[in-house]
């Protein structure tokens, strides 16, 4: 299961860092703004992303020990 969640983790932290890299590539600066990003959807993706890297390392981290 530890495993599992290893894997699963690995990869959700690997499809935010690139849904945050697509987000940031969006800019055109100004030569194409009838296809840019609004704010809106901008800090949306960001807030997911930023969501699914916490939720991926915490899998991640699934049942390692932690001396606090």
């Amino acid at each position: 299961m530890a495993l599992t969640f290893k894997i699963f983790g690995g990869i959700l932290m690997g499809l935010a860092f690139f849904m945050v890299l697509g987000t940031a590539g969006a800019d055109c600066d100004g030569k194409c703004m009838e296809n840019s990003l609004t704010l809106g959807e901008i800090f949306f993706n960001l807030g997911l992303a930023a969501f699914a890297g916490f939720m991926g390392y915490h899998m991640y981290m699934y049942g390692v020990e932690r001396d606090v």
